[in-house]
């Protein structure tokens, strides 16, 4: 470290050897954990009939874009409760831009964010947008379980 900054040796400079096999020993022990199952499933027209129309239970289906500013407040949200209700639910999310048959098919209004809660390949109700006068988890928490009776 010079000044503050680390700098990596050059490979091809015989005195960096030490240095470089201490670089490889440290990241090698400095591994993390395999990441878990993602809680929050991305979904495309491709893949939508294998991950989404043969689940059983209610699936909750995040249609999303980089350019709704919407859709990005509600994103982290519904990443902290997924784990909560992952045993209930299986969420999936779907960025519109790549996937329009989809888009077609289940948000014929075009607004998003639009959350489409399905059972058995029927639609049991939409949400759009996100509402700031309401307290999420608990709007969350009452929809889904007026749906799961």
């Amino acid at each position: 470290m010079v000044d503050g900054i680390s700098r990596m040796p050059a490979f091809n400079d015989p005195l960096a050897k030490d240095d470089i096999r201490d670089i490889v020993l440290f990241l090698h022990q400095s591994k993390l954990p395999a990441s878990p199952k993602p809680k929050i499933i991305k979904v495309t027209d491709e893949n939508f009939r294998d991950t989404v129309e043969n689940s059983e239970g209610l699936v909750l289906l995040d249609f999303w874009a980089e350019w709704c500013f919407a859709c990005l407040v509600l994103s982290p949200i519904l990443e902290e409760i997924a784990p909560e209700y992952q045993d209930r639910i299986k969420f999936c999310k779907i960025e519109v831009d790549e996937n329009p048959v989809l888009v077609e098919k289940y948000v014929p209004d075009l607004m998003f964010p639009c959350l489409v809660i399905i059972k058995d390949g029927k639609v049991l109700d939409r949400k759009y947008g996100v509402d700031t006068d309401l307290e999420p988890k608990s709007f969350f928490k009452d929809w889904f379980e007026k749906l799961a009776q």
